[in-house]
């Protein structure tokens, strides 16, 4: 809500499961409403990612939205960035077998600083932006 207080709480992203206070505030609330990844999946290695949306699952609440920006693998090669993430492996991330459904995902283009590109004038990556509702996981 409009006016409401901000709580910053250092966790790791990869064992939520382990992080206390994010467990207890999420209890709290009923969940999380909204959930943001800007630009950190890529960075995770398969077994990380499946970490990081399984660990997420629980903390959200029914309906609650899940928005990630990331690195497409339609970027061409030589890519010497963080990993680049196809469109069938964050379908397959964000399914309903793990608690997810997949709103929209569209393709898109990602600003990287200018002080990360080797021009120096700053870079555009192609990149996926996905947005994902919490639904119940078959079977629970």
């Amino acid at each position: 809500a409009a006016g409401g207080a901000t709580e910053f709480v250092a966790a790791s992203a990869t064992d939520l499961a382990g992080a206390a206070r994010v467990q207890s505030r999420a209890s709290e609330l009923g969940g999380f409403e909204v959930a943001l990844d800007s630009a950190m999946l890529h960075c995770l290695d398969d077994d990380s990612q499946r970490a990081f949306v399984d660990g997420l699952r629980p903390l959200m609440r029914a309906g609650g939205k899940l928005f990630v920006g990331c690195f497409s693998d339609a970027n061409p090669d030589p890519w010497s960035n963080p990993r680049r993430i196809s469109e069938s492996q964050l379908r397959s991330l964000l399914s309903t077998e793990r608690g997810w459904h997949m709103v929209s995902l569209t393709s898109s283009w990602y600003e990287r600083p200018s002080d990360r590109a080797a021009s120096g004038r700053g870079a555009w990556t192609m990149a996926w932006w996905c947005v994902a509702e919490a639904v119940p996981v078959p079977g629970e």
